[in-house]
Order: structure tokens, then C-alpha cells, then sequence
């Protein structure tokens, strides 16, 4: 009985205190808000835009997350600064996110995370130095909220991303290989010409999914939704499918190319 009062109250602290987080970092956006918009565009330098680059590596998270929150605004007001930003972002997440279970990171630490990865894929990729590429490849981010994100031709390499919400997001190009979708969301996902070979995709949410010219050689698709995916001349090579259970008349809508046999899903790219 002491054991089930004592988790009782171990869960409504750590709600308390997530509570109290969110507030504080509500305030502290606020107040970078006004300060950034009260700048004249003379006032961000290129030194002090390094300083505040420099801040996402102090020891204090606190500090780390006023420097994502600083840096969300110059992104946002300050185009030229644009790409710099993304860069350092992305580093910030690889160093902070690499190596080491999410589920192992205090409340700030996600929230910055959470917070880089905003920044990141809804800025205005027009915006995106040409060649460039976003990465995030060897990254611990499951669970993130990447819903409607931009991460076109982004390098995803061996990233976890399971359970986490990418629906409608944009994946078009981008390199999934190995990369870890168990569980994730991409109902209505646009992953056409991306590399998603050997990728684990078990259980994952597909419904109207776009993997046209997709390459999913050794993927998992294993008991995922597959209601009117598009795997329209995608390599589907070696991929591991759950044989659909039809006994409560729950069958399979995968939209193949008209011109190939269903049997013969492998052949498709």
C-alpha cells in the first residue's frame, strides 16, 4: 500500500514540476521575444551571435535553453543568420541527443531538444543554403513532436524516431537508413525518394502515406497501418510484412502502380 501511495505521489510531483517548467519557459519566451524584436537589426553581430552559439554548451541547462530560445528569434527575424543557426542547432541536438537514451534527460534537456527541433524544421526552408544538408543522423529524439515538420533530404541516418508524431510531415529524399520508426506516426507523410533501407517501421502508423520511389530494401513493416499508403515504384526488396488478418474483414489497402502485380510487391521501385 506504501508503494502505491509513494508512485502516486512521485507522478504528481513530476507533473507539478513539468508544469512549473513549461510556465518558466513560457515567461522566458516572452521576454527573449521582446528583447530580440526591441534590437535594431545593426545590434546582432556576428560576435555576439557567437556568444550565444557558444552558450548551447554551458554546463547549465538552464543557460542552454535560454540560448535555443534566443536563437529561435534571431532565426526568425534575421535571415541571414538563417543557416548559421540551423547548423549550430543541429550540432546541439547530435551532442545532446547522441550516446544517450532521451528517456535518461531531465525535463529542460527534452524541452530544449523538443525546442532546437521547432527551430529547425519549421523555419522557412527557402531560406536553406543550397547543397546543404540538415543533420541529425545518430540521434536519440524518440517521441519528439515533428508534426508538419520540413526535414526534406535530411540525413536521419540510424535516428530514433519511435514514437514519435511525424504526420504530415516532409521526408521527401531524406536518409532513413537504419533508422528506427517503431511505433512512430507518419499518417499522411510525404517519404517519396527516401532512403529507408534496413529501417524499422514495426507498428508504425502509415495511413496515407507517400513512399513513391521510396527505397525500403530490408525494411520492417511489420503489424504497421497500411491503409492507402502509396508505395508506387518503390523498392520493396526483402520487406518484412505482417500477412493481413482478414478474419474481421480489416483488409490491406496499399496503393501498388498500376502496371505490377500485387503478388510481387519486391519487384516495385
Amino acid at each position: 500500500m506504501l508503494t502505491i501511495v509513494f508512485n502516486i505521489y512521485q507522478n504528481v510531483l513530476k507533473k507539478m514540476q513539468y508544469s512549473d517548467l513549461m510556465v518558466s519557459s513560457t515567461d522566458q519566451k516572452i521576454s527573449f521575444s521582446k528583447q530580440i524584436n526591441s534590437y535594431g537589426k545593426s545590434n546582432v553581430t556576428n560576435q555576439s551571435l557567437k556568444v550565444i552559439i557558444k552558450d548551447l554548451q554551458h554546463q547549465a541547462i538552464g543557460i542552454r535553453l535560454s540560448a535555443v530560445y534566443e536563437l529561435e528569434q534571431i532565426a526568425d527575424n534575421y535571415p541571414q543568420y538563417h543557416w548559421l543557426i540551423i547548423e549550430a542547432l543541429c550540432h546541439f541536438i547530435r551532442h545532446y541527443a547522441s550516446g544517450i537514451s532521451s528517456s535518461n534527460l531531465d525535463y529542460r534537456s527534452k524541452l530544449a531538444v523538443q525546442t532546437a527541433l521547432n527551430v529547425i524544421t519549421r523555419s522557412n526552408i527557402k531560406l536553406n543554403v543550397e547543397n546543404q544538408q540538415l543533420d541529425l543522423s545518430n540521434t536519440d529524439i524518440r517521441g519528439v513532436n515533428l508534426r508538419k515538420a520540413h526535414l526534406e533530404g535530411a540525413n536521419l541516418y540510424r535516428v530514433d524516431l519511435s514514437g514519435a508524431d511525424l504526420s504530415e510531415a516532409n521526408l521527401c529524399g531524406s536518409i532513413l537508413t537504419a533508422a528506427n520508426l517503431a511505433g512512430a506516426n507518419l499518417a499522411g507523410a510525404n517519404l517519396s525518394g527516401a532512403i529507408l533501407s534496413a529501417a524499422n517501421l514495426s507498428a508504425a502508423n502509415l495511413t496515407g502515406a507517400n513512399f513513391t520511389e521510396a527505397n525500403l530494401y530490408l525494411a520492417d513493416l511489420r503489424e504497421t497501418i497500411l491503409y492507402e499508403t502509396k508505395f508506387n515504384r518503390a523498392n520493396l526488396r526483402e520487406v518484412k510484412f505482417t500477412t493481413p488478418d482478414t478474419s474481421n474483414n480489416n483488409s490491406l489497402n496499399i496503393q501498388y502502380p498500376d502496371s505490377t502485380s500485387h503478388n510481387e510487391p519486391d519487384t516495385i521501385y
